[in-house]
């Protein structure tokens, strides 16, 4: 095991680049604009009834401002996914790795991240939020300031109604079981929220 010095002043130069190269390619492209759901295939994946319903809401929402619904599946190409995150003009998603091709959707676009609580309750020990993982506070929101990063967050019970939700206040490591959970559930209250 060997510790490398880390120049932090070149860190920070090289991510202001990343960030200037993603901002010029982020720009207007041509064709209809979308709202674009992102569907996950193997873990954490939409419980059918919520996806069929998600699928209704989000196309009506797009309908309203002239716009199409699409779906990200995670096995497109590098040419689709850019095209398909240049198009959205919001995305609505489960936390997941798909959260980076946001950097490269178009100036003042929405990305709402879905995401649940690592106890029953939604409070840990020390008496805070006991929020699982979410991208929208991280590195990217840094990277597209410009884009509106909105985190829902969902009860472990109604995400996971087909789990014991007891068994997550004694689990050793909750991230790792969440994350290894698929059937992802929103209640009619869940989708009007985030259709609103």
């Amino acid at each position: 095991f060997k510790l490398i010095s880390v120049d932090r002043g070149k860190v920070v130069e090289s991510a202001a680049t990343l960030a200037s190269d993603i901002n010029s390619k982020a720009k207007l492209v041509a064709g209809p604009r979308s709202i674009l759901l992102v569907v996950r295939r193997e873990t954490r994946t939409w419980e059918s009834k919520t996806h069929a319903t998600l699928k209704i809401r989000l196309a009506d929402l797009a309908l309203k401002f002239n716009m199409t619904l699409a779906e990200y599946f995670g096995s497109e190409d590098e040419k689709k996914t850019l095209d398909l995150f240049q198009r959205a003009a919001a995305v609505v998603m489960y936390h997941g790795a798909a959260y980076a091709n946001v950097a490269f959707m178009q100036l003042g676009s929405v990305a709402v991240e879905i995401t649940t609580y690592t106890t029953s309750n939604g409070i840990d020990s020390a008496n805070k939020s006991s929020s699982w993982r979410n991208n929208a506070l991280g590195k990217l929101k840094w990277l597209r300031p410009d884009i509106t990063a909105l985190i829902y967050h969902v009860p472990f019970a109604v995400a996971y109604p087909h789990l014991d939700v007891s068994v997550l206040d004694n689990i050793h490591d909750p991230d790792r079981w969440i994350k290894a959970h698929g059937g992802v559930s929103l209640n009619t209250a869940d989708v009007d929220n985030l259709v609103e």
